[in-house]
């Protein structure tokens, strides 16, 4: 069996059936939390459910992802989710396919033409092409078989997985394996935004424009059925709680990889001008000894995950689909599994709904489904580097033991008392300070490596009661909680008011004109959520310095801190505000805020603080002008929080009216500029009278090069026009005397919009000296 890997983001699945339709609307991460922590029971966030994972919210407000190599569920075109069923069907375009798998997979119905397979997903696809046109296939289950092709007495078999397919061609007789056309199978192979090359270890791959694999596989491999033919010796080791004669008749209908005994061949994959091909070993296919059927397995298939057993006499069984071992394959208490060879299995996760989380646990988790004996003995699970579709043994390095386990499991009533299938469960044990599968997980989590690969294996590998078989479907449990992110939005408010301000440097401080500053945060998760995901439990913690001299060159200390909301938990995205205690006047402060969440797991609790943000510069100065009101006429008018559509353009000027703040009574000029522009591109505007309004129609925004502040996309722009920017207003204010320097200047946000919107800022000066 040959499989091509298809490698989306990876993410992984529980094991167990799938749910039948989702909800219309389906719970998100918070929902579901709020209901745990109700009922005092686990419930699942649908919202995060994908083909292999499921994410479930616990009372005690943390969350628990498992992750599986194996799909558990598929999407149906309406969006719903349905179990995997591979059996195949018709389809109105004479094609045959499963009726539920997590991608597109079609192989020939038969109609006229060569096509055999269509494989596609996310709107990517992969065909190939038989040399000549195909019979209609006979359908049985999840393999379509097309009797006599290419020759009479070879039969090609293409199976349907839940993650792609299988083809083997069955090659029945001597004489069938005479036939030239079996000395070179070639497919034709072609794709929607995709290039075939040569993969890893003689297999191929499938990379979109950029190089990313997007499907791949392993060499093609074939083998005759030696290991059919009865010799004396030791009993057939049992593979399950079957009698002997049905294991043995289960292994040999097997048609998709090599059994016990078979004879093999390794057959590299040649990849030519949209051409992919091998050439079977001929010694192999007509030799003297050849046990017929031989099977024949071009490389096509595909997968989500990683996974394969290496065999230390030089077969490896990437991607196997039935249960295969673990430890020394060989002789011992007159039963036999093999000649003496060693196994080792391998998993490999991608760190997906992972991402930007705090693990506080992790568990490992493969299913036993036989053992040699009923004796327990050690298995050992091991972090190794990477694996691919070209691993041969002995195996990628080793870099460290996750754990062990001495355990026996899968013989059923054979052993008293019985030993059923058993999931085998890997979690640190607290005695044991060689453990740390949760320490790797949360390594993981963080980026520290972009994928996990662990590694089962017999801990006495010259021990063949040791050996074991294994389910392909390995799952990774971790229980998490979100970890903050560095907030956003932070800023001061100028005066009174709800609005919010904006975050100033040292060289341009904000002027304040209260003594106890309105400070705002936006708190965040570390890595952004999606539109249904959100979390109930995060705070902004704020911190505020004063300079020692109440200059940029003095130095800093602390005098404040605080946080908000100041009882509960806000979720991702708000906006958190909180008013300082009172402050002196004419002091120069900085401060800058940092998200913090809160964890409680199996009777521990604790704190995560993300990195504070950038420091933000601010002076009181009680005695300066209050904002001023901006009114804006044609073209420009303010955004608010949902409407920002693009009016004007750079270099169009607009009408724009100034009026002194109520609070004042002698203001005698005014201030602006965009802050698009620096601090030297201030322009003044004098009053007619004191606290007359000032009305100009000649502001016009210009374009800049690069953009200082946060953007927001404006629709229907072209490359061309530079991106919308959205700014806080500036004002400033300077006694007709002696003016102060533009440090000392206050802000009020007031914002107009052009098709890149800047901001206009402007400020009143009075006429009494400053202070």
């Amino acid at each position: 069996m040959t499989l091509l890997s298809l490698l989306p983001a990876v993410s992984f699945a529980t094991s167990g059936e799938a749910m039948a339709d989702a909800p219309t609307a389906p719970m998100t991460e918070q929902s579901a939390s709020e209901r745990a922590a109700a009922t005092g029971e686990s419930v699942e966030a649908l919202s995060e459910r994908t083909e292999y994972t499921t994410t479930v919210a616990n009372p005690d407000g943390t969350f628990t992802l498992t992750q599986s190599t194996q799909p558990q569920r598929a999407r149906a075109d309406s969006g719903t989710w349905r179990d995997i069923d591979l059996e195949l069907e018709k389809r109105s375009d004479g094609m045959v396919g499963p009726k539920a798998a997590v991608v597109d997979v079609a192989f020939s119905g038969g109609k006229s033409g060569s096509e055999l397979l269509r494989l596609g997903h996310e709107g990517q696809e992969l065909r190939m092409a038989w040399p000549t046109s195909l019979p209609a296939p006979t359908l049985d289950g999840a393999t379509a078989t097309y009797t006599n092709v290419p020759v009479e007495g070879v039969d090609l078999q293409m199976t349907a997985t839940a993650e792609g397919y299988r083809q083997v061609l069955v090659v029945r007789s001597a004489e069938a394996a005479t036939s030239s056309e079996l000395e070179q199978i070639s497919l034709t192979a072609t794709g929607d935004g995709l290039s075939v090359v040569p993969g890893e270890g003689g297999g191929l791959r499938a990379v979109d424009a950029d190089g990313n694999a997007v499907f791949r596989g392993p060499a093609g491999q074939m083998w005759d059925s030696a290991g059919n033919d009865a010799v004396a010796g030791p009993r057939t080791q049992l593979m399950s709680t079957a009698t002997e004669d049905e294991a043995l008749r289960t292994q040999a209908d097997d048609s998709s990889q090599p059994g016990e005994g078979d004879t093999t061949a390794e057959l590299p994959v040649a990849v030519g001008d949209r051409t992919v091909s091998v050439k079977p070993d001929l010694e192999l296919l007509r030799g003297p000894k050849t046990v017929y059927p031989v099977f024949i397995d071009p490389p096509v298939g595909l997968g989500v995950s990683e996974w394969t057993k290496l065999s230390s006499d030089g077969d490896r069984f990437w991607k196997f689909t039935e249960p295969k071992g673990v430890g020394r394959c060989g002789v011992a208490d007159g039963y036999a599994c093999g000649p003496g060879y060693t196994d080792r299995m391998y998993f490999e996760f991608g760190a997906g709904k992972l991402a930007g989380k705090h693990v506080l646990d992790a568990t490992f988790r493969a299913k036993e489904t036989w053992s040699f004996n009923c004796t327990p003995y050690w298995v050992d699970l091991e972090r190794t580097d990477n694996i691919s579709e070209g691993t041969r043994w002995p195996g990628p390095r080793q870099l460290d033991q996750l754990g062990d386990k001495y355990v026996s499991a899968g013989r059923g009533d054979l052993c008293n008392p019985e030993q059923p299938n058993k999931w085998i469960e890997f979690n640190d044990n607290p005695g044991e300070a060689d453990e740390n599968l949760t320490s790797t997980v949360r390594a993981f989590a963080a980026g520290k490596f972009p994928r996990l690969t662990v590694m089962l294996r017999a801990k006495d590998e010259t021990e063949p009661r040791a050996w074991k078989r294994f389910d392909n479907n390995a799952e990774l449990k971790v229980r998490y909680v979100h970890k903050p992110g560095v907030p956003t939005s932070v800023g001061a408010i100028p005066g009174t008011g709800n609005k919010t301000g904006p975050c100033r440097p040292s060289s341009d401080p904000l002027t304040v004109t209260v003594d106890t500053p309105s400070i705002h945060a936006r708190v965040q998760t570390l890595v952004q959520p999606g539109g249904d995901e959100t979390t109930p439990a995060l705070q902004a913690e704020f911190v505020m310095q004063r300079s020692s001299d109440d200059t940029r060159k003095g130095s800093w200390s602390q005098v404040w801190s605080g946080h908000s909301p100041e009882k509960g938990w806000a979720t991702d995205g708000d906006l958190e505000k909180i008013t300082t205690s009172k402050r002196a006047d004419g002091g120069l402060y900085r401060f800058r805020a940092r998200s913090q969440s809160h964890w409680s797991y199996d009777n521990k609790s604790g704190d995560l603080f993300s990195p504070y943000s950038s420091w933000c510069y601010l002076r009181i100065d009680s005695t300066a002008p209050k904002a001023p009101t901006i009114a804006t006429g044609g073209p420009y008018r303010e955004c608010t929080a949902n409407d920002c559509a693009s009016n004007g353009a750079p270099g169009t000027p607009g009408t724009f009216t100034f009026r002194p703040n109520t609070a004042d009574k002698d203001v005698k000029a005014y201030r602006l500029r965009f802050l698009s522009t620096g601090a030297s591109a201030v322009k003044q505007v004098n009053a007619a009278s004191t606290n007359a309004p000032v009305t100009r129609k000649d502001i016009a925004p210009r374009r800049v090069r690069r953009p200082t502040c946060r953007s927001r996309t404006t629709p229907g722009l072209s490359t061309a026009v530079p991106r919308t920017r959205t700014t806080r207003a500036r004002r400033s204010a300077r006694a007709s005397t002696s003016p102060p320097p533009m440090s000392s200047a206050s802000t009020v946000p007031a914002t107009t919009t052009a098709r890149r919107t800047s901001s206009i800022c402007a400020g009143s000066t009075r006429t009494r000296p400053w202070s």
